[in-house]
């Protein structure tokens, strides 16, 4: 949608009566710039006279890049954009870049059972591993878009595991599943071992926190 717009009008020493046909133009432009995601000239919402000017939906122009640093300035933005994957099909993100030119994303999400969602800055990730886990280890590798959830584009924060079972809960189905020690935490896996007193549990839930 395009808004025509003559500058300089009036213009001085111009006859009003010349100028009008432009003035009309401007002044109709106005109106119809300021109605594309807000409430317009003589619009309210509910019957509410102060809703004037409010926004209604708002559309973004997908940017090909962040925008340069503004001191003290937050700028809100889209991009296209898939962090750190090896493949799949790049979709449109919302992202925030700060004063001190830290860029986060904020949206975005995968809703399956091995998922992933984007919440404010801080990526969420779940998935399961299916197998018998009687006293073995294993590592789970944070995949591509494609295959589920994706590697943290910085840091893992944490993960926790539940583990589940096809017997009924005893004293004997006890269980603990923990992440390897050292640095067998990263933000593209884990590695995990599993202590359990019963040959009846069959894998485990995790779920994994970062950014």
């Amino acid at each position: 949608m395009t808004f025509p717009y003559i500058r300089d009008i009036p213009e001085s020493g111009h006859n009003p009566s010349n100028d009008q046909p432009n003035m009309k133009i401007n002044n109709n432009s106005i109106e119809d710039l300021i109605a594309v995601d807000h409430l317009g000239f003589n619009d309210s919402f509910n019957s509410d006279p102060n809703s004037g000017g409010y926004h209604t939906i708002i559309h973004q122009i997908r940017q090909s890049s962040n925008p340069a640093l503004i001191p003290q300035i937050n700028q809100l933005f889209c991009k296209n954009y898939t962090p750190d994957t090896t493949g799949g099909t790049a979709d449109v993100q919302l992202f925030s870049t700060n004063g001190s030119g830290g860029t986060v994303q904020l949206t975005g999400t995968s809703q399956q059972s091995d998922g992933w969602a984007w919440v404010g800055g801080i990526l969420l990730q779940w998935g399961s591993v299916t197998a018998s886990i009687h006293n073995t280890s294993g590592t789970v590798t944070f995949k591509d878009r494609v295959a589920g959830a994706i590697p943290f584009p910085n840091n893992c924060f944490m993960v926790q595991t539940t583990p589940f079972t096809t017997a009924a809960p005893s004293s004997d189905n006890s269980a603990s599943i923990a992440v390897k020690p050292g640095a067998s935490l990263t933000r593209l896996k884990f590695d995990w071992i599993a202590r359990t007193a019963s040959l009846t549990y069959t894998g485990f839930f995790w779920f994994a926190v970062g950014n």
